[in-house]
């Protein structure tokens, strides 16, 4: 049977699924209507991911269990940890690496993301982590939706909100660009704030409102 127009991530997974159920690459490749090297190429990328994935998960329950964020991890587990993209695994590897970091808490990466300071300077000079070369506002977004979805215990839950409540007064308080404003904001939807705090904040730009939060 043909199934070229199965949608993408659903082939992916059943050439997972097949592969590890020890299909043969050419007859999952006959079924699929694709060559036996695509099969091989995307069984390869979608096991990496799925092992990877795994190694994240039982990280976070490690980490659930002795409710530590301050212990040092090896760089590498921390980001796997989080559950970070793979092009921001790179820019920040890059980075501790030219740093010569090699091992990092939880607090230290919420630190770095969003410290604990009063400064309202424009946000590359206030936040360590946007300051870093290939980062870029919309990688910063990214990496704070991320570490809003992961369960990592309940210290870090307590932490990671308040952090996350500084990071909302600061956008509250500063005169920093709009543009940029609404970008993070748009690209880090998933950012959930305790109801209590959670409300609306508009933004007049070019004669109508905008929500933010």
């Amino acid at each position: 049977m043909h199934r070229e127009n199965q949608p993408t991530a659903q082939r992916n997974a059943d050439i997972l699924r097949m592969g590890q159920e020890g299909v043969h690459f050419r007859d999952i490749a006959s079924q699929l209507n694709i060559s036996s090297s695509r099969v091989h190429q995307i069984f390869k990328k979608e096991k990496e991911r799925y092992d990877w994935t795994r190694r994240s998960r039982k990280l976070q329950r490690d980490c659930r269990k002795r409710n530590d964020i301050d212990r040092k991890m090896r760089i590498d587990n921390l980001f796997c940890m989080l559950a970070y993209p793979s092009k921001i695994r790179t820019v920040l590897g890059r980075y501790f690496g030219e740093q010569e970091i090699k091992r990092y808490s939880i607090r230290d990466m919420m630190e770095f993301l969003i410290p604990q300071c009063q400064s309202y300077q424009p946000l590359n000079c206030v936040m360590p982590a946007c300051g870093i070369r290939g980062m870029g506002k919309r990688h910063y977004a990214t990496l704070i939706g991320t570490m809003s979805s992961v369960d990592c215990g309940e210290e870090f839950q307590r932490e990671w909100t308040g952090r996350k409540i500084r990071l909302e007064h600061y956008f509250t308080r500063t005169y920093e660009d709009r543009t940029t404003l609404l970008s993070i904001l748009e690209a880090s939807k998933n950012l959930s704030l305790p109801p209590r705090i959670r409300k609306s904040i508009s933004y007049a730009q070019g004669g109508r409102e905008i929500e933010l939060l």
